[in-house]
């Protein structure tokens, strides 16, 4: 977003650091006694490099696969915390967007614990063909 927004580099800049607190703060800071020029591009790849995340596609695309409801967990918590894996498989392009749906559908079906009665009364099983949206799911579930 920095990158496309029409603004100097200066103010890109101020506005990062303004954003910023802690260790994130520490490490811009560094970089300008360096160089009090320093680019935004290099204030972002300093930070990823400090902070960012190690994790693949297919680890975020495998987190996702791998989650299973906990014990006492309620369902729409569980789906609820699939969505945020599913989303970030998607930034890590691990899924493409037409996918989730699908995903979240059979993931829910296999990571819901057997004893729920919930999946026999959505028929969740039954429409993987057309697996309802997020939204979708979660209103039948609450509803359920």
């Amino acid at each position: 977003m920095l990158q496309e927004w029409a603004v100097p580099d200066a103010e890109k800049r101020r506005c990062l650091i303004e954003s910023l607190s802690g260790p994130a703060l520490d490490v811009i800071c560094t970089l300008k006694l360096i160089d009090p020029g320093v680019s935004v591009k290099d204030c972002l790849e300093a930070l990823h490099h400090t902070f960012g995340s190690v994790e693949d596609s297919k680890d975020s695309y495998c987190k996702s696969l791998n989650s299973q409801q906990q014990r006492g967990e309620k369902v729409s918590a569980y789906i609820q915390r699939l969505e945020r894996l599913l989303q970030r498989a998607v930034m890590r392009r691990a899924v493409t967007a037409e996918q989730m749906d699908q995903t979240r559908l059979a993931q829910i079906v296999r990571g819901t614990q057997y004893q729920n009665l919930i999946l026999l009364h959505l028929r969740l099983r039954e429409r993987q063909e057309h697996p309802p949206s997020y939204s979708q799911l979660i209103k039948e579930v609450r509803e359920e």
